[in-house]
């Protein structure tokens, strides 16, 4: 999880705008930009939406929870974010991560 050194207009105002890295860490390394999904605060907007999925406020290093949205998966320039993670998924948020985002790919 990383965090942007500036704000791109994504989610609430005034928040620190977050997101889930999408690729493998060897990519990271090797290219200048990053696969990425953004997070939102979790709003009830967000229950019938299959293609957001939980992430709790400790795993997002946030003070509430939040949701990541697969179905707005983008890259941005390495540069952009802030040095160092600032969250780190569950292994079972991992896992749902993975097999949301095989279905948002159609790579079943």
């Amino acid at each position: 999880m990383l965090e942007l050194k500036r704000r791109i207009g994504f989610g609430a105002a005034k928040r620190p705008e977050r997101f889930v890295v999408l690729q493998a860490e060897a990519l990271s390394l090797a290219l200048e930009s990053i696969v990425v999904a953004p997070l939102d605060q979790a709003l009830d907007v967000y229950r019938a939406f299959p293609a957001a999925i939980p992430i709790s406020a400790n795993e997002a290093g946030t003070a509430s929870d939040q949701i990541v949205l697969l179905t707005q998966l983008g890259t941005l320039a390495a540069s952009s974010f802030q040095v160092g993670p600032v969250g780190r998924l569950l292994p079972a948020t991992l896992v749902e991560v993975d097999r949301m985002l095989k279905m948002v790919l159609g790579l079943r």
